[in-house]
């Protein structure tokens, strides 16, 4: 019962700031163009910050979840600027975890969505106002019959990036490019990684090279969910009561630039870099993870009856 009012209440809460205050402040900054675009758009990222306030109000008081914060508290992370955000990516509760976190302490959080959730009901408008990215990827084969379509996909990016010159951006994005999960088996067993998929560095190359000028650093962050739970499923539930999240900020001027501007051009050098973050990363995970794990064991080896309590 305490999962379904909750998800009455969200659904609530979306409809309430998307229909009645966002479309209007939407229709006014397309009727009038670029006169007050800035101001029309400031005023949309705040709605979306008090969308993503009332869904974190409802998550702590119904599903009971915690978060454990480590690194917000660096006076280089500001909500006046601009920011490229990087971070493991395992479900869809991840970016309801990075909205609840860093609401209000970044700029209104941007990431890539596929194409099609444009026409996703209500929220479709609402990505395409606050001025979200969207990409469309491209199977092998297609790009085998249409070799043209190669880069597509990074020319988008760059065409979004553009836009976030104006205004104080906060830029996700997952550079997995899946979430790990059972379903991308193929992916887990090629990956050097314990926790991670490989990362991928050519739309981050882009967006840092776009950029460059108004960027104040990366922020790498790492989500942990312990008792391996992250399904919507676990979070409607109140399965998963505590998440843990460490926040690294990393100053521009230690993120590489590419010298070719080319999209199609691989990134080497950020790929380098992505490397060995997500080296650190796995490290990070191995730590918080092996360690739960060992507790849980060595509990029900002290006490037989806590495994299944746990």
């Amino acid at each position: 019962m305490r999962g379904l009012i909750a998800l009455i209440l969200a659904i609530l809460n979306a409809v309430f700031w998307a229909l009645f205050v966002f479309c209007p402040v939407l229709i006014l900054k397309l009727l009038t163009f670029n006169r007050f675009n800035k101001l029309s758009q400031k005023i949309l990222n705040w709605i979306g910050e008090q969308w993503n306030a009332g869904n974190d109000l409802i998550a702590r008081t119904f599903y009971g979840v915690e978060f454990d914060v480590h690194g917000l508290d660096n006076p280089e992370i500001s909500h006046d600027k601009s920011y490229l955000i990087i971070c493991n990516h395992q479900a869809f509760t991840d970016i309801f975890v990075l909205e609840s976190v860093l609401n209000r302490r970044v700029p209104f959080m941007k990431y890539f969505l596929k194409q099609k959730l444009i026409w996703f009901p209500i929220l479709g408008i609402c990505w395409w106002g606050l001025d979200f990215p969207f990409v469309k990827r491209y199977s092998r084969e297609q790009l085998r019959q249409r070799p043209a379509l190669a880069g597509k996909d990074l020319e988008r990016v760059l065409k979004a990036c553009e836009k976030y010159k104006s205004y104080p951006t906060a830029l996700l994005n997952f550079v997995e490019g899946h979430r790990r999960n059972s379903k991308r088996t193929p992916e887990m067993e090629k990956s050097p990684y314990k926790y991670l998929l490989k990362p991928r560095g050519a739309g981050l190359a882009i967006a840092r090279n776009i950029l460059r000028d108004v960027l104040s650093g990366v922020l790498d962050i790492t989500i942990v969910y312990h008792k391996d739970l992250s399904s919507f499923k676990d979070l409607f539930t109140g399965k998963i009561d505590k998440v843990k999240v460490i926040i690294e900020f990393i100053p521009i001027s230690e993120v590489p630039l590419e010298e070719s501007p080319n999209p199609k051009a691989l990134p080497k050098k950020m790929q380098r870099w992505l490397k060995k973050r997500w080296e650190i990363k796995d490290q990070i995970l191995i730590r918080e993870l092996d360690a739960s794990t060992r507790n849980v064991s060595e509990l029900a080896q002290t006490n037989p009856t806590a495994k299944s309590e746990t």
